[in-house]
């Protein structure tokens, strides 16, 4: 592997751009409406994205999505030559 657990694969994937970290959202319905968004219009590969300071919860509690979303963060959870950007 080329990294040494989450944080430092979320650091990885932050030098590349790949990782946007959105804050105070409400859980109940922003979190899956930004992500259904998000999905929809930043094709082929959107970010993954990071909820921190989430509406109701406690601080320190955060959520990750669409980690596996793009062929280079799975290349890198899998420790495997980056694929090439599509075409």
């Amino acid at each position: 592997m080329n990294y040494d657990g989450l944080r430092d694969w979320l650091d990885k994937i932050g030098q590349r751009g790949e990782l946007t970290t959105l804050e105070n959202v409400d859980w109940n319905l922003e979190m899956g409406a930004i992500v259904d968004v998000l999905y929809r219009e930043h094709p082929p590969y959107p970010p993954a994205l990071i909820f921190d300071n989430i509406k109701d919860h406690k601080p320190g509690y955060r959520t990750l999505f669409g980690h596996f979303a793009s062929p280079q963060r799975i290349a890198l959870t899998l420790g495997v030559a980056t694929p090439t950007a599509p075409q």
